[in-house]
């Protein structure tokens, strides 16, 4: 997926030198994910995108990865949580 978004968050930006970098923070041995990877896929690269639009003078998008145990249910399996984050300047109210 990094590789598949390269050109909109690294080469396009370059050109106008903007310098945008994608970091991980993956947690390793996480159980596998059951849904359409084709799905799954198009939705991360639109919050890729939507990351190198909050990002007009650079920064830096991390897609990270963890098992959370639901809150007040402790008998519950964990769930994956999977987030797309930038520094970027936000949304207004």
């Amino acid at each position: 997926m990094i590789d598949l978004t390269r050109p909109r968050w690294r080469d396009i930006p370059q050109r106008d030198g903007i310098s945008i970098s994608v970091t991980q923070d993956l947690e390793p041995g996480l159980p596998p994910l059951l849904c359409d990877p084709s799905e799954f896929r198009e939705a991360l690269i639109n919050l890729v995108f939507n990351s190198v639009d909050a990002l007009p003078c650079g920064g830096v998008i991390t897609l990270a990865s963890r098992s959370v145990v639901p809150s007040g249910n402790a008998d519950s399996p964990p769930s994956l949580q999977i987030e797309v984050k930038d520094n970027g300047c936000g949304m207004d109210d």
